[in-house]
């Protein structure tokens, strides 16, 4: 085929009547490519036209045109016979789209600037309509940016290889990549006199030419109105200069989290002006709902992620914090909304973020480019420089300031929030914003209603999470459980990490601190002692000296703090004000306040609100004493860990020979002593002897001893052994450590007059009426364990079921013992005149 050169000038065209005004400039600037077109070569270029015309071409790097010589054939006919038409020529396809082999140096990844000034050219006018056609070309299957600048209005439309004629766009995203030639044809009005098309290929050569230039024509225009509705909400109404016959131009490329519902725009405009409506929505990829909180993440150039917040202490400063696991770090819950953000605004606008502390909006400045490191504060009304555009790039939520000449990110510089101001396509790191799980938290107060596992009822009113358990402040280490939540009032169970005490059930603990493992005690003289061997045995007749209560209460804001009460001394640790060491600490009466937190893994500590100082104490020298440490963290002295208190149980045989025992924990039999476990018959008690030496825990029995002088008295402490077996018996323990009143109806073992034998005989006796009493680690027999008819009576005994017992064989040798009370396998009988009575008087045969 043969070769046309095309000269860069000015074609002034003589056509129908149509276009007799029209001026049409034909500049290419290509010739077919061969070894001749080294000058194609140049970074950038520029001609003026004979009629003033002006056509550059600007470059990142590379050549103008890269051509390959795989290029399909050209087969849209129909946008030839247009050039042709519009450039007054009859050329061939080959002609405006060569294949013949030439230059492959295009550069990739390059921008291509091509830009017409008209405003010196001959008769423009600027009311009137400019036409241009550009060719692009890319050796590869990427997406190309392009970017079209100048037009006050404009439509897109484009023709490739294989089409048929140029088809209609509505944005320029639209117009699609390959591997071949594509012609845009942009059509509008010129705001200034000038236009530019930018054309970018990631990754592949690419390559473009101007193809013509037409201006001047006199096609009509209209201004349309364009509203744009998101739910109930206008959010924008703005007119357009739209071209009569082609589709409405005005309509807002939507971002691509917004979808287009429904519009009642046409498919061209009329010559009439009209409104077009168009309802939107967002779409799942909208990555907050408006006017929910948030707690906010900025990712920064690495992970792990930082939260963003408000200062508490200076609400001016807007500050970050790195966040644990690429989540946002649990903040203090008093500050909790000074990391709380809601979203409001929408996409055309730009969106704001609120403090939920504070009420304020995040800000940069007002509608400028702020330099990197720029700090940002807050502010009373949302202005333009707190609205920001929501950009989804490689997954990430990217927010640029809204207005901006340049692309200002969102991002963290050292421990505040600043800016990013680059030239870079959206999507900078520092800008991608993470929406945490929503915090909702009540501006009302709720009630709250905890029992503990020691029957402690607390109430309170406070503020709380939706959902969830309302807060409880000053006070860490707890966990809740059967958490019930009626929407006002939290009902549930509270769990400390150490026994706590109610008026009821008093569980005693040890303190050991972390300090040398420290067990804290009180000495004879009531001061605060700490013995620095943690296995120290404290001497079991001052054991509870080494236990303390520790009393819970709640105030009505929702605060905890504890009482420490020592068992032996009956006092409290006072509130501590001093920090000399060589002043000793005494109990008090009157009762301190501390609070508790974590301070170590697997440790806690108690502090004083008042002062934020941690409690511990010196184990140093003669006078040890309790002191306050306001280091960061908890001082390791103040580290405490609550391990099984020092618990004794008394075990006391008066003259009687016979006693009732029950203790908390396994303890061993003292020799000489015999335990019976009690089952119940139909009106009497079968004793069965515990042969193995232990008394199980909460097991009530019945002890025998012979006893020289007043009593038997002993202090057992628990048991390292436990029992094979559970023995069942049907007495009740007293669980307190303290006196307790015994209710009517129930029997004590007691020795009585047996008028029929006039012997004293122990058995269980019905109480009757008030006033009896029951010390510590002693049982009784409640009256509902006595089964049915003999609940009335006033006396249960105790009666051997056979021989096994070997107790019947006394009645033989009753005949030869002297009267008296004999000790037989546990029971005691009775001779008199040569007869044997058990215990409730029944003669034994």
């Amino acid at each position: 085929m043969k070769k046309i050169y095309f000269l860069l000038a000015m074609l002034m065209l003589s056509v129908s009547s149509a276009w007799a005004d029209v001026k049409t400039d034909f500049a290419s600037i290509i010739t077919p490519i061969g070894s001749e077109s080294a000058d194609i070569i140049n970074t950038s270029r520029s001609k003026t036209m004979d009629d003033g015309v002006i056509m550059s071409f600007g470059l990142s790097a590379g050549n103008l045109f890269a051509q390959n010589a795989s290029n399909p054939t050209w087969n849209n006919s129909a946008a030839v016979d247009e050039l042709n038409s519009v450039l007054g020529k009859s050329l061939n396809a080959s002609d405006y789209f060569p294949t013949n082999t030439g230059n492959y140096n295009g550069q990739g990844g390059r921008i291509i600037t091509c830009t017409a000034n008209l405003s010196n050219a001959t008769g423009y006018d600027a009311t009137k309509v400019v036409t241009f056609y550009v060719t692009l070309f890319s050796s590869g299957n990427g997406t190309p940016s392009i970017t079209v600048s100048g037009f006050s209005s404009a439509y897109y439309s484009y023709a490739k290889a294989d089409g048929n004629g140029f088809v209609d766009v509505s944005s320029l995203s639209e117009i699609p990549a390959g591997n071949y030639f594509t012609v845009v044809k942009v059509k509008g009005k010129l705001s200034a006199g000038s236009a530019s098309v930018q054309y970018t290929m990631p990754n592949y050569k690419t390559g473009a030419q101007w193809m013509a230039v037409v201006y001047n024509e006199d096609i009509p225009s209209v201004e349309n109105t364009y509203r744009y509705v998101l739910g109930e909400q206008e959010i924008a109404n703005y007119t357009h200069e739209d071209i009569v016959g082609v589709a409405p131009t005005g309509a807002m490329s939507l971002p691509t989290y917004v979808t287009l519902e429904t519009t009642d725009a046409p498919e061209t405009c009329t010559g009439t002006a009209s409104t077009f409506t168009y309802q939107v929505s967002y779409n799942e990829t909208l990555p907050f709902q408006l006017g929910t909180p948030y707690s906010l993440t900025i990712r920064d150039d690495k992970t792990p992620q930082f939260s963003i917040y408000v200062d508490p202490a200076d609400e001016t400063a807007v500050k970050s914090i790195q966040s644990t696991a690429a989540n946002y770090t649990t903040p203090v819950y008093e500050n909790f909304n000074y990391f709380n953000w809601v979203v409001g605004g929408d996409f055309y606008n730009g969106f704001t973020f609120q403090n939920v502390a504070t009420g304020k909006y995040l800000t940069y400045g007002e509608n400028v480019s702020p330099a990197d490191n720029t700090t940002s504060t807050i502010i009373d009304e949302p202005n333009a420089g707190a609205k920001f555009i929501l950009s989804i790039k490689n997954n990430r939520n990217c927010f640029k300031i809204k207005g901006t000449t340049n692309n200002t990110f969102i991002n963290k510089r050292a421990d505040d929030l600043s800016t990013w101001a680059s030239s870079n396509a959206d999507g900078e790191t520092g800008s991608a914003i993470t929406f945490c799980e929503p915090i909702e938290v009540y501006s009302t107060t709720v009630d709250l209603n905890l029992t503990d596992d020691a029957g402690n009822v607390f109430s309170a009113t406070v503020s709380g999470k939706a959902g969830t358990a309302p807060h409880l402040t000053g006070a860490e280490g707890y966990t809740l459980s059967e958490e019930v939540w009626d929407g006002s009032t939290l009902t549930a169970k509270i769990t400390f990490p150490f026994p706590t005490s109610s008026a009821e059930v008093k569980n005693p603990t040890c303190i050991q601190s972390a300090l040398g493992e420290s067990k804290w005690r009180a000495n004879s003289s009531g001061y605060l002692k700490a013995n620095n061997k943690a296995n120290t045995n404290p001497g079991y007749s001052n054991q509870n000296n080494w236990n303390w209560y520790i009393y819970p209460s709640l105030s009505e804001d929702g605060i905890f703090s504890f009482q420490i009460y020592n068992v032996g001394a009956q006092k409290y640790i006072p509130t501590i004000t001093t920090t000399n060491l060589n002043t000793e600490t005494a109990l008090s009466d009157e009762p301190g306040s501390y609070q508790f937190m974590q301070v170590r893994t697997d440790q806690a500590g108690f502090y004083q609100a008042a002062s934020g100082k941690f409690l511990t104490i010196n184990t140093s020298g003669t006078n040890q004493n309790i002191w306050l440490w306001s280091a960061s963290g908890g001082h390791m002295g103040s580290t405490m860990s609550f391990p099984e208190a020092i618990r004794l149980a008394n075990m006391r045989i008066t003259n009687a020979g016979w006693a009732t025992f029950w203790a908390p924990f396994a303890v061993e039999i003292p020799e000489g002593v015999k335990a019976y476990a009690g089952e119940m018959k139909e009106g009497w008690i079968r004793m069965n002897e515990i042969t193995e030496g232990i008394i199980p825990e909460n097991t009530g029995v019945v002890v025998a001893k012979e006893v020289e002088g007043d009593a038997f008295s002993a202090d057992l402490k628990p048991s390292a052994l436990q029992p094979d077996l559970i023995i069942p018996t049907c007495y009740s323990g007293n669980t307190t450590s303290e006196i307790m009143n015994v209710p009517a109806g129930a029997y004590l073992l007691q020795k009585n007059l047996n008028t029929e034998t006039n012997e004293y005989v122990v058995g269980w006796y019905k109480v009757e009426g008030e006033g009896f009493t029951l010390a510590p680690n002693r049982c009784y027999l409640a009256q509902g364990s006595v089964p049915e008819p003999n609940q009335s009576r006033s006396f249960i005994g105790f009666e051997p079921v056979d021989d096994a017992t070997g107790i019947s064989s006394i009645a033989t040798e009753a005949k030869t013992k002297a009267d008296g009370k004999y000790m037989v396998k546990g029971q005691i009988v009775v001779v008199k005149a040569g007869k044997a009575y058990n215990m409730n008087g029944t003669e034994i045969k």
